[in-house]
């Protein structure tokens, strides 16, 4: 069982002992929350707290390590999967730009990164992996932490849907509307590669998903299957294998056949399509749609919050038109009865990062 404490890890470690960091000191001290510090020590402690990181809700992970010492922070989502992990990156003289810091937290798998821009005076940059940034070269330590805390305990808070294999992979049928589909979405991943080549492109386009309508498969026990884009895969070339069939109904789990696990937006998805029965078609981008309606709060990828949210922005849907929202923080979601209502979208970029007011 987790306990409630912020882990947070922080000064050099080095073979000698270390040292603490000053700025890491006067951040702990305006934490007001239950947290454990530690800041510099050996390597060996270091290893000892990689060690038990799986038993905080929240881990800080934030020591300054020597070049040639291996990095640690690539495994600590593998022995903490549910904890809210947050990583830092000293960006003297603004040498990252907010797109490679964004490769940097998804690479580790974090949530989110304390960015430390030259100083003193030192100015902090929050920022998570859609480029949303909850403070933006602050210099006032004590609002630095106060959003830290805040992000970080909404971030636990949120409803997450796992997912399971339950058989072998589904192909997905033949269907002339569903070739139209699939290239609508290739093009327009085509179209956000060459715009922004950022650190992982295929996430500006993040993810497709289409309901199955052509009489279900008798050898499954539900009537009919939602097939989604598989996780991580480059849109550009997406195909019929690109997508993972997953149960259509309300179980507990994502159930999904194949070896490939469907999009992390899954489970939004598939309650958006029990919602809005007459929906076939989902496109879903890290871009806004010109015009669209606002949902009103920044849920990350993922977080079944994100329902309500759309349910609440979008109102009446239209006769022969898709319905369009914009996900605040996070991009946008087209749903569709017909494949060709999703072509020539106004999509506009995303401020980055996008300051948080």
């Amino acid at each position: 069982m987790k306990n409630h404490l912020i882990l947070f890890v922080c000064g050099h470690f080095d073979e000698y002992g270390g040292r603490p960091s000053g700025y890491m000191a006067r951040l702990a001290a305006e934490i007001r929350a239950p947290i454990e510090v530690h800041n510099g020590g050996s390597l060996e402690d270091l290893q000892r707290l990689i060690d038990t990181v799986g038993r905080y809700r929240a881990i800080w992970w934030m020591p300054d390590i020597d070049n040639s010492v291996p990095k640690f922070a690539g495994s600590l989502k593998e022995k903490a999967p549910t904890s809210v992990l947050v990583i830092s990156k000293n960006n003297r003289d603004g040498k990252y730009a907010p797109i490679d810091l964004v490769g940097r937290m998804l690479k580790a798998h974090a949530h989110l990164m304390l960015a430390i821009q030259s100083g003193p005076p030192f100015g902090a940059t929050i920022l998570d992996p859609l480029g949303n940034a909850f403070v933006d070269d602050e210099q006032d330590i004590a609002k630095v932490a106060q959003a830290l805390v805040a992000r970080t305990e909404e971030l636990g808070r949120f409803t997450r849907v796992g997912s399971t294999q339950v058989g072998p992979n589904v192909p997905i049928p033949t269907d002339p509307e569903v070739d139209v589909f699939v290239g609508i979405v290739r093009g327009y991943a085509e179209t956000f590669h060459n715009l922004v080549h950022a650190a992982n492109p295929s996430r500006f386009l993040g993810n497709a998903s289409y309901r199955c309508t052509r009489g279900g498969f008798p050898a499954f026990r539900t009537d009919d299957l939602l097939f989604m884009s598989r996780r991580n895969i480059d849109k550009r070339q997406i195909a019929a294998d690109g997508f993972v069939a997953i149960r259509a109904e309300n179980t507990p789990l994502i159930e999904y056949f194949g070896e490939a696990k469907p999009s992390v937006d899954a489970p939004i998805q598939r309650e958006l399509f029990r919602i809005y029965p007459q929906a076939r078609f989902m496109l879903h981008s890290h871009t806004y749609i010109d015009g669209a309606p606002f949902t009103s709060h920044r849920v990350p990828c993922g977080a079944l919050e994100e329902v309500s949210q759309i349910v609440g922005a979008v109102g009446e849907w239209a006769a022969g038109r898709p319905l369009l929202v914009n996900l605040r923080g996070h991009g946008c979601l087209a749903i569709a009865r017909a494949a060709h209502q999703l072509q020539d979208l106004p999509f506009i970029g995303r401020p980055l990062p996008e300051v948080v007011a």
